[in-house]
């Protein structure tokens, strides 16, 4: 806490602007739905011009020449194939607004990037931050969890502009939604392992009941993740930390650190202690819900998925090149959906709904973006593994660990996008870009 507090310290205007930048960011995780629910993408549009801007004035001060990444050049090419795409859609409009949405987002990315080569200080201030907005979600979903068990059913938000009104058992946060909920929550456990195994050292060695307190923040972050009840969410997790593990028993990381070794197998048993946890907790908390209180699961059901996903796949056979333009899926699926039951046979219809995502991002951009796109969004993950193949899996060990974990982070949505639409939700879309 006190290296949180030394990074807010006010040293000069240069010192505080990361922290005010990070807090700008990461402050949408929270308010964004509210701004979505009262204006649409508007007010998530307003924040991340305001950060934006921001940047970009600090950026012209302090230097002369911008850094161009593969990045960079990838985001171009998804945003100018939509925009050729868009003169085709269904909505027009709709499509080229939502290209102005993303075109900002792509601004920040490119800001974020140049930001962190002037400014050396502002990626650990960001870990921080989110260290901090992290648990404090957390915290926001265990009282979610105990408020619906204790109170039941609600129709109004239990905290204003922080946590929607909930009807689900599941922990879905300020986000409304578990599956997003939970993919925030696997980040910010992402960062804990960063910071805990590389930079909380000195903890390392205090009296053995003290020193365990330290992971009393990971409990709470892994409990109100495991609460969610996200398969999805899970499963990115699980992969991530085996991955991990096959890299220190194989001494390709942390292999000269005997101490942060331990330190990882000590947070692998707190996240088995809150996973077991959670588990008891489901148990009772089910049996109690079903016994006196009836709730809805407003879950997508399983079935209904795969009409979901047939309708993007005939609406791309129907638009095969340059597909039906961005964000057009939520206009044509009702009329796809019908077909997409008939063919599939095994649906029941009380599965079906209507919906504005295909619940899975690759077929969703397969629709609208054509073959063209998609083309495109297997060449990013060919050689994002090819990348991550060369460097972690050579025989030397790894000596940039935040190169390690800024790829690690980009596989809970890599995961999560199969599932769900995690990057058609702006704050998510915006820690993606970050």
């Amino acid at each position: 806490m006190k290296n949180i507090i030394n990074r807010f310290a006010w040293r000069g205007q240069n010192n505080i602007l990361p922290a005010v930048i990070a807090v700008v960011l990461l402050i949408m995780q929270f308010v964004n739905p509210s701004f979505l629910a009262a204006t649409g993408d508007v007010g998530a549009l307003y924040v991340v011009s305001f950060a934006s801007f921001i940047s970009c004035g600090y950026l012209f001060s302090q230097s002369r020449y911008f850094f161009l990444s593969d990045g960079h050049t990838w985001g171009f090419a998804f945003w100018l194939l939509f925009f050729m795409g868009s003169f085709y859609a269904a909505y027009s409009i709709w499509s080229f607004y939502l290209l102005g949405v993303l075109g900002v987002y792509l601004l920040v990315f490119f800001l974020i990037t140049n930001f962190s080569r002037v400014r050396h200080d502002f990626i650990e201030t960001f870990i921080d931050v989110f260290l901090l907005f992290g648990l404090l979600a957390a915290l926001l979903g265990l009282y979610e969890y105990f408020y619906f068990h204790i109170c039941g059913v609600t129709q109004t938000p239990l905290i204003p502009y922080l946590l929607p009104a909930d009807n689900d058992p599941r922990i879905s946060g300020p986000y409304g939604q578990s599956n997003l909920f939970a993919l925030f929550l696997s980040l910010t456990l992402l960062v804990s392992l960063y910071r805990y195994l590389h930079n909380f050292v000195k903890y390392r060695y205090q009296p053995s009941w003290i020193g365990l307190l330290r992971f009393v923040p990971v409990l709470v972050v892994a409990t109100s993740f495991f609460l969610t009840r996200s398969k999805g969410g899970f499963l990115g997790l699980f992969l991530i930390l085996c991955f991990m593990l096959w890299l220190i028993v194989s001494k390709r990381y942390l292999a000269e650190d005997h101490s942060a070794r331990k330190e990882f197998f000590l947070i692998l048993m707190s996240l088995a202690v809150a996973f077991t946890f959670s588990r008891l907790a489901l148990v009772v908390g089910i049996e109690e819900v079903v016994a006196t209180r009836s709730f809805s699961d407003t879950g997508t059901n399983p079935s209904g998925r795969f009409v979901f996903w047939t309708s993007a796949i005939l609406i791309f056979l129907d638009h095969p090149w340059l597909g039906v333009g961005l964000d057009n899926y939520r206009f044509l699926m009702n009329g796809y959906g019908p077909v997409a039951h008939d063919l599939l046979g095994f649906v029941e219809f009380e599965a079906m709904k209507s919906t504005l995502w295909a619940h899975n991002e690759y077929l969703q951009l397969l629709a609208e973006g054509g073959i063209f796109l998609f083309g495109l969004v297997l060449f990013f993950l060919f050689f994002f593994f090819k990348k991550i193949w060369k460097y972690f899996i050579r025989p030397a060990h790894i000596d940039r660990p935040l190169f390690l974990y800024s790829h690690l982070f980009l596989v809970p949505f890599l995961i999560q996008s199969q599932f769900s639409w995690p990057l058609r939700h702006p704050a998510l879309l915006l820690l993606f870009v970050t």
